[in-house]
């Protein structure tokens, strides 16, 4: 039984495209499938009733509750993993000479979900900076997404082993320890060199100090053209000359008018001045 009835999917369509910049258009069937459960188990026979109650009763939290079901996904450690042998390889370096004796590298992750992507970053950047001499840098990922419950986990630190698969053994005998029969928790080492924030890319952005990198990936596949435009031009400012941005696989800037120059699929470079 479908629980969209008529006129039930723009009401919500236009609530969530214009405070989180999520396209829904055509996506129907995403919202049933998503929602369906959720809708039933608060009582009500119609997402059009729920949808109504979420936009009238903020103070229910269901409105969060509806958005981390749309834009939640299942991730992983390494997901992408050419994305972050490119980060070890090239971006690294060059971020740590372009930071000098500042000493300093600043990168956001931007989207992080349950903290997978966040992890294994910080984690590069450590090994990296261990086998270059540089273990007393400042390398703490920034890690920000809309999803408060997602931010929660991702704090907790908390994965299934099979989510960890892709990792180097190493890596998971340094950075995690053993948290019942089947899942690993991040140490405390790891956990200090992730910074956790909420964060609409919507909303302007206020950042003191630009980045050197930036991976945000598989986000801007919610937004329509006009707010990819708005978001990339933010990231675009927010990162540092030479500065690098990484987008999910599935993704391409090219339909998109933007300076960023194209280094390799879905990795980017802000062009030096």
């Amino acid at each position: 039984m479908s629980l969209l009835s008529k006129g039930s999917f723009p009401l919500f369509e236009e609530y969530v495209r214009t405070y989180y910049g999520i396209n829904l258009d055509g996506k129907e069937s995403l919202m049933q499938a998503r929602l369906g459960v959720l809708c039933q188990s608060k009582g009500f026979d119609s997402l059009h009733d729920y949808f109504s109650f979420a936009l009238a009763s903020p103070e229910s939290g269901e409105t969060e509750r509806i958005i981390d079901r749309l834009t939640t996904n299942h991730t992983y450690f390494m997901r992408e993993s050419e994305h972050f042998r490119f980060f070890m390889d090239t971006a690294l370096p060059w971020m740590t000479n372009e930071a000098g004796r500042r000493r300093d590298l600043r990168i956001w992750c931007a989207g992080c979900s349950s903290g997978e992507e966040a992890y294994t970053l910080a984690i590069c950047s450590m090994e990296f900076l261990k086998a270059e001499g540089l273990s007393d840098w400042n390398s703490v990922v920034l890690a920000t997404d809309l999803s408060r419950k997602a931010l929660l986990a991702a704090a907790r630190g908390v994965y299934p082993g099979d989510e960890m698969a892709e990792l180097p053994h190493p890596w998971i005998s340094n950075y995690f320890r053993q948290h019942g029969d089947s899942e690993y928790q991040v140490t405390g080492a790891l956990r200090k060199n992730v910074a956790f924030k909420r964060m609409n890319l919507i909303d302007p952005f206020d950042f003191k100090t630009p980045f050197h990198s930036v991976f945000c990936r598989n986000v801007m596949i919610y937004f329509d053209n006009n707010t990819k435009m708005d978001v990339l031009e933010k990231l675009y400012s927010a990162l540092k000359p030479g500065g690098y941005l990484f987008i999910g696989h599935s993704e391409s800037l090219a339909q998109l008018n933007n300076d960023f120059i194209y280094i390799q699929p879905s990795v980017y470079r802000k062009p030096f001045k």
